[in-house]
C-alpha cells in the first residue's frame, strides 16, 4: 500500500515558507504521492501553481493533482499544463480528473454546468491526443511539450457512483474514490464497482485503486477536523456542511464502551464504519447500543446513494442530488387578522405545507414567535415545531426566532431538547433579544437588560445540553434529556451592531439581512479568532411568492403584504432598527423595497443560482392558503429541479 498527502490548500495562512516546507518534508518522508485539490469560489490556492512549486523543490515524491475539474477547463491548455508539470517533475506526474460538484465554480469561470459528464469523456480523449503529438485539426501543428511519460501519462477518474465508474472504465487508469469519513466499507464499494466495470468495458488490466479521507493528528484534532470539514463542505449549504462536519462526533459519543476506552488511549478519531461495528459488538455483548452510532453510519450511506435516511441524524440531512441546491426556507408566523383566513384553517394548512416541503426537498421550516399581538402572531414556535416534527422526516426545524429574554432559560433548554429528540436531531435555534417593549411588559421582564439575558440564556443552553450538573444562579441543576444532536446549533439574530458583535462572540452564526451588519459580524469574529459555523443569511427578499402571473398574485397578496410590512415597520421604528420593512406605506412602497417579491419560476431559478436563500412565506398575514400552495408547488416542480 502506498500513502500520499494532500497540501493544505484551503489554509489562509499558507504562505511561501509553508508551501515549500510542506513539499520538502513530504518528499523526505515515507509518502509516495503529493496531491492538491481544485476549487474556485472559496479562499483556496490555485492547484496547478502549488503543485508546480512543489515539483521544483522535490526529487522523489510523485504528484497526483486531485482533481482537475476538467469540464470547466480547456482540455488543450490543461494538457499543456500537465505536460509541463511532468517535465518539471521529471516524469513523476499522474492526474485525477472529474466533474466536481460545485455549480458556483462553473459559473465563476463562465463554463456550462450541463452535460459535464459527456464533456469530461471528450476532454480526456483530447488530452491524450495532445500528449501523443497528434494534430487536433488540419494545420494545428505540434502542441507540446511531450510529457516524459509519453501519451500514456496515468489518468485517474474521481468517481464513486456506478455510472461514473462505468464511463471511466473506457479511458482511466484507475479510480480515485474519496470517503470523508475514512470508511473502508465505502472505499470497497467503489473499488468493487471498478473491478467489475473494467472487464465489462473490455479491459484486461486491473484498475489502480486510490482511496482518500480526512484526518487530523493535531492536539485539538476533533475541532480541527470539524472546522476543516465544515469549511470544505459549506458550498453545499449550511445544513449539509454541519451534518458532514458533525458526522464524526467527539470521543464518547456514538461509540461502544470498549471503543471509547481504546479511542481515549490512542488519541485517534473513530470513523462511522468503526461506530457501526461497535454497535454490532454492543448488541452481541448485550450492552445497550447508542443509536447515534448507527445514524452516523447511515448518514454516509445516504450521502453516497443520494437517498433519504430513515430518520435524520445530527446535522439535519437534506435529500440532494450530486448538484446541491440553495437553501429553501418555508416561513410560518401564523398571523391571522380578523379579515383573513380563520386561524384554525391556517394551522391545518401549515402542517400540510410542512409535510409537502419535507417530501419535495425543501431544506428548512422557519418558525417565528411574538407575544400578545392582535393578529394572533404565533406565541409558541416550539409547540408548532413539535407538531411539524411529527409530520416530517428530514427537513430542518428552525426556530427563527425565539425572544429568549421572555423565557426561563432552564425551561427553554428542556423544551428544545425534547423537540430535538422528537425530530431526531433536526432542531435549530435562532435567539434574539427582542425589540417590542409591550412583550417585555407582558411578562414583567426588564427591556433594558435583554442583551444580558441573551448571553445568560446561550451560556445556560450550552451547559444544560451536556447532560451534566452545572451551576445556575447559585444552585446546582441538571437538565435532561440531552438533545439528540449534541451540536444543536444556536444562532443569534439581530438588527444592530451590538447584536452582530454579540453573535461573533457567542453563536454558531448570525442570521441577518443587512450586509453592513454582516460585515461587522465577520470583522469581529475574525478579530476574536472564531470561525462562523453557519452561512449567514444576507440579502435577498424576506418573502418570496412564485407565480406564472405575477400581477394576479400581487393583487391576491396585496392587503396581506401591506399588513405584514406595516406591522414590522411599526414595531421597529421606535428603536430605529435596520429593517427590510422600514418606510413602507403602500403596496407600491413594498414592491419598490423588494422585501416581498412575486417572481416567475424562471426569475426564482435565476435568484437561486446566485446562491441567495429562497425564503417562502406561503401563509403571509392570513392569506388564502391556495395562494401559498401555488408558490410551493411551482417551486417544487419548476424551480428546485433546475437548482439541483
Amino acid at each position: 500500500m502506498k500513502i500520499g498527502l494532500c497540501l493544505p490548500y484551503m489554509a489562509r495562512d499558507y504562505d511561501r515558507t509553508r508551501i515549500l516546507t510542506w513539499a520538502r518534508e513530504i518528499d523526505a518522508g515515507p509518502f509516495d504521492t503529493l496531491s492538491c485539490g481544485e476549487r474556485i469560489t472559496d479562499y483556496t490556492y490555485e492547484m496547478h501553481t502549488l503543485v508546480s512549486a512543489a515539483a521544483a523543490v522535490t526529487e522523489r515524491v510523485r504528484f497526483n493533482p486531485s482533481l482537475y475539474v476538467l469540464p470547466m477547463r480547456s482540455a488543450v491548455l490543461t494538457a499543456k499544463e500537465i505536460a509541463t508539470l511532468d517535465v518539471i517533475a521529471g516524469g513523476r506526474v499522474s492526474v485525477t480528473v472529474g466533474v466536481g460538484g460545485r455549480p458556483l465554480d462553473y459559473q465563476a469561470v463562465g463554463a456550462p454546468f450541463e452535460r459535464r459528464h459527456q464533456k469530461l469523456d471528450e476532454q480526456v480523449a483530447v488530452m491524450k491526443q495532445v500528449w501523443r503529438g497528434e494534430p487536433l485539426f488540419a494545420g494545428s501543428g505540434d502542441i507540446g511539450p511531450r510529457p516524459p511519460q509519453g501519451g500514456d501519462l496515468p489518468i485517474f477518474a474521481g468517481a464513486m457512483g456506478p455510472k461514473a465508474i462505468a464511463r471511466a472504465a473506457h479511458w482511466a487508469h484507475g479510480v480515485y474514490a474519496p470517503s470523508m469519513a475514512g470508511d473502508r466499507e465505502g472505499h470497497e464499494r467503489a473499488f468493487d464497482l471498478a473491478r467489475a466495470a473494467w472487464p465489462e468495458a473490455g479491459r484486461t488490466d486491473k484498475p489502480y485503486l486510490i482511496g482518500g479521507f480526512w484526518y487530523s493528528l493535531a492536539p485539538d484534532a476533533q475541532h480541527a477536523l470539524y472546522d476543516y470539514t465544515y469549511n470544505y463542505m459549506r458550498y453545499a449549504g449550511e445544513d449539509l456542511a454541519r451534518g458532514m462536519a458533525s458526522a464524526d462526533p467527539p470521543f464518547g459519543t456514538g461509540h461502544s464502551r470498549r471503543d471509547r476506552e481504546r479511542a481515549g488511549r490512542r488519541g485517534r478519531r473513530m470513523h462511522p464504519g468503526v461506530r457501526h461495528r461497535a454497535l454490532r459488538r454492543d448488541r452481541a455483548a448485550g450492552e445497550a447500543p447508542d443509536l447515534r452510532a448507527y445514524r452516523g453510519q447511515a448518514w454516509w450511506h445516504c450521502l453516497r446513494r443520494r437517498e433519504h435516511p430513515l430518520r435524520a441524524c445530527p446535522g439535519r440531512m437534506q435529500e440532494r442530488k450530486q448538484d446541491m441546491t440553495p437553501e429553501t426556507l418555508v416561513r410560518f408566523d401564523m398571523r391571522a387578522p380578523d379579515w383573513g383566513t380563520p386561524r384554525h384553517e391556517l394551522y391545518a394548512a401549515a402542517l400540510d405545507m410542512a409535510t409537502f416541503a419535507d417530501e419535495r426537498g425543501f431544506t428548512c421550516l422557519s418558525l417565528a414567535e411574538h407575544h400578545g399581538m392582535e393578529d394572533g402572531y404565533c406565541p409558541s414556535s416550539v409547540t408548532l415545531a413539535a407538531a411539524m416534527a411529527a409530520r416530517t422526516r428530514r427537513i430542518e426545524l428552525r426556530l427563527s426566532a425565539i425572544v429568549v429574554p421572555l423565557h426561563d432559560p432552564l425551561r427553554l433548554a428542556e423544551e428544545l431538547a425534547v423537540l430535538d429528540n422528537l425530530s431526531a436531531g433536526r432542531a435549530a435555534l435562532v435567539a434574539v433579544g427582542g425589540y417590542i417593549e409591550s412583550e417585555f411588559d407582558m411578562f414583567d421582564k426588564d427591556f433594558a437588560k435583554r442583551g444580558r439575558a441573551v448571553e445568560e440564556t446561550v451560556a445556560t443552553l450550552r451547559a444544560a445540553w451536556t447532560g451534566e450538573p452545572f451551576l445556575y444562579r447559585g444552585r446546582t441543576v441538571r437538565v435532561t434529556p440531552c438533545p439528540c444532536n449534541p451540536h444543536l446549533p444556536i444562532y443569534l439574530g439581530g438588527a444592530s451592531p451590538v447584536a452582530a458583535r454579540r453573535a461573533a462572540r457567542l453563536a454558531d452564526g448570525f442570521i441577518v439581512h443587512d450586509p453592513e451588519l454582516h460585515r461587522i459580524y465577520m470583522e469581529e469574529a475574525t478579530r476574536l479568532g472564531r470561525k462562523p459555523k453557519a452561512e449567514n443569511v444576507i440579502g435577498g427578499p424576506a418573502a418570496i411568492f412564485v407565480s406564472r402571473d405575477p400581477e394576479r398574485t400581487w393583487h391576491a397578496i396585496a392587503r396581506h403584504a401591506v399588513h405584514e410590512a406595516e406591522s414590522y415597520a411599526r414595531w421597529q421604528e421606535p428603536l430605529n432598527l435596520t429593517s427590510a420593512y422600514r418606510q413602507v406605506a403602500t403596496l407600491e412602497d413594498i414592491r419598490a423595497a423588494g422585501a416581498i417579491v412575486v417572481l416567475t419560476p424562471e426569475e426564482c431559478v435565476a435568484l437561486g443560482r446566485q446562491g441567495i436563500p429562497l425564503m417562502l412565506h406561503p401563509l403571509i398575514a392570513g392569506i388564502d392558503p391556495q395562494v401559498g400552495w401555488e408558490t410551493l408547488e411551482l417551486v417544487a416542480d419548476e424551480v428546485l429541479p433546475h437548482l439541483r
